[in-house]
């Protein structure tokens, strides 16, 4: 079997390309980012606020420092089966900052959201997984105190 290289690019819009050299095959597919498409994963920098809201449309990555005890809302925008969203939650200087509240969407293991790390200026990850049978993200990892 004869093994050839191919070119397989995806560029800064997203767009994922693939030649064969022989110039046989050419396709090319354009995608945003999660939501069920391909393409780089749409970090945002969430507003910190009493409550904090992400977009499911415009979001993968969720980053925010938190300034005080917060509650996390339901993102706006349409979710789609499968989507993924990572929040990434940083302790402002003083620390001991907690979600106090999650939206009715959010569902952890045990039915109990994890308690975050308190420590100044140390950050957690929670990886939420949409499951549309139930109209919920899933949570699905927690990563602490980096």
């Amino acid at each position: 079997m004869d093994h050839i290289a191919a070119h397989l690019i995806i560029d800064s819009g997203g767009t994922l390309t693939y030649d064969d050299p022989a110039g046989d095959i050419h396709i090319a597919v354009t995608g945003g980012g999660g939501g069920g498409t391909s393409g780089p994963p749409r970090v945002v920098a969430l507003t910190d606020g009493a409550t904090i809201t992400p977009n499911a449309d415009t979001t993968d990555i969720a980053t925010v420092t938190l300034g005080g005890n917060r509650t996390m809302a339901n993102p706006t925008g349409t979710l789609v089966a499968g989507q993924k969203l990572i929040y990434r939650l940083k302790q402002d200087a003083t620390g001991s900052r907690l979600i106090s509240t999650w939206g009715s969407i959010y569902r952890f293991s045990g039915g109990t959201a994890p308690t975050l790390t308190t420590t100044a200026n140390k950050t957690d990850y929670l990886g939420f997984v949409y499951n549309a049978v139930d109209s919920k993200l899933d949570c699905i990892a927690v990563s602490k105190n980096f």
